[in-house]
């Protein structure tokens, strides 16, 4: 199972060219929205591609929740080890 993950979150570290033409706070609140507005159909599109390849794979319900938990899990560690 390979996802292309770095493709989606370069998108969030690219340069804000579109934030330089802007002239207004209501046009730079509508970029900001219509760019998190596609990272979140990205990361819905990961998570959806993820789900599908474990139970093609022959997971169980129960399965693909404990994976969810441990991603979590590693998730909470890094963030606490980062304090």
């Amino acid at each position: 199972m390979s996802f292309k993950l770095k493709s989606v979150f370069a998108g969030n570290n690219a340069k804000q060219t579109d934030m330089d033409k802007v002239d207004t706070p209501d046009v730079a609140a509508e970029i900001i929205d219509k760019k998190a507005q596609l990272f979140d159909k990205d990361l819905r599109d990961i998570a959806g591609a993820i789900y599908k390849s474990l139970q093609t794979e022959g997971c169980e319900s129960k399965q693909i929740i404990s994976v969810s938990s441990e991603l979590l899990n590693l998730v909470t560690r890094e963030l606490e080890a980062k304090k």
